[in-house]
């Protein structure tokens, strides 16, 4: 059995790793999908993304 200390520690370390994956992902959906709307918008020159918002969303 972990001590409490131990264990808080392990847990930062998932949840850190969890949010690396999880925005490493999103970065890679981001890109994909800011392609497909600037081709799709090209006349308008704007993506309709905006990521200041989504890290808002992932430094909970």
């Amino acid at each position: 059995m972990f001590h409490l200390e131990q264990k808080t520690n392990y847990l930062n370390i998932v949840r850190i790793n969890m949010k690396e994956k999880l925005t490493l992902k999103l970065m890679t959906i981001l890109k994909r999908s800011k392609t497909i709307f600037f081709n799709l918008n090209h006349d308008k020159k704007e993506s309709y993304i905006d990521e200041s918002k989504i890290e808002k969303k992932l430094n909970y």
